[in-house]
């Protein structure tokens, strides 16, 4: 019985995956209008995408510098390498809830792997934090940062990253296509999630919370982002040399991943033929 359970769930990946492979040129499209569609009439256009994260970032730290009494430079590196894969995370979840709400006349009309709809909008929040990176980059040579070998973990943050966020943007998409009452909770839900992970305080001034920190999975993703962008004694004042992400970080960011992209599609072929009846 397991072992029919798992060669059908194998089977099912495998058909669908073939059928998002014949459907790229769609996704393709999907992308190319949304990211048109986002900037229509814009006069600064694509650089909203880089002042959006600098502005949320000039007014946060001001305040939490302060607060927490670390230089305004040190700081700003820390928070905007949090900021960014935050900001893809959150984008791409609350746009992906509602893909097929947005989609419904497209989904009526056209016969088309549903998820191609929540994976062309993971990727539209993908190629807006491209580019809130570059801001970034930017922004910590002018604050007098280096570019550090540790640059290399980062597509693999990225990766794991998007897998974990996936995963959830499935079962989010159920929820908000079957309840529409999710609509008013999926804001709620991240910015409780936003103050319970470590982006605006280093884990190590909130010491006596550090354990409960490692319960969550974000914490994992954050230390790519931190220890890739971030110099090492920003992050560790005694730190001598370079900061790589610890043999625990991979193991559990690739667990967390897995398991996330694994529940989320459970979920969604549970419900696939359901969708259009709630449409």
């Amino acid at each position: 019985m397991v072992r029919f359970a798992v060669l059908s769930f194998a089977a099912a990946v495998v058909s669908d995956l073939r059928a998002l492979g014949a459907s790229r040129f769609l996704i393709r499209n999907l992308v190319a209008t949304e990211l048109k569609l986002r900037y229509h009439r814009s006069v600064l256009g694509v650089f909203w995408t880089l002042l959006n994260p600098l502005l949320l970032l000039s007014v946060q730290a001001l305040a939490f510098s302060q607060i927490l009494h670390i230089d305004f430079r040190t700081y700003a590196l820390y928070l905007l390498s949090g900021l960014v894969p935050w900001q893809f995370f959150s984008t791409a979840i609350e746009t992906a809830s509602r893909s097929m709400l947005k989609n419904e006349k497209l989904i009526r009309v056209m016969p088309t792997p549903k998820l191609v709809f929540p994976l062309s909008d993971v990727i539209v929040a993908l190629v807006h934090s491209g580019f809130a990176l570059a801001a970034f980059l930017i922004l910590a040579v002018a604050f007098g940062a280096s570019l550090q070998r540790q640059l290399l973990v980062l597509p693999v943050g990225i990766l794991l990253l998007a897998l974990f966020t996936f995963g959830l943007t499935l079962i989010a998409m159920t929820l908000m296509t079957f309840f529409r009452d999710f609509a008013h909770i999926i804001g709620v839900l991240l910015t409780a999630y936003y103050f319970a992970s470590p982006i605006l305080y280093p884990p190590d001034l909130v010491s006596r919370y550090r354990a409960m920190l490692r319960f969550n999975p974000m914490t994992y993703y954050l230390e790519f982002f931190h220890d890739a962008l971030v110099p090492a004694r920003v992050l560790n004042a005694a730190a001598q040399g370079a900061i790589w992400p610890p043999p625990t970080t991979w193991i559990v960011a690739t667990l967390c991943s897995l398991l996330s992209v694994t529940a989320g599609y459970i979920v969604y072929k549970k419900m696939e033929h359901e969708f259009i009846f709630h449409l």
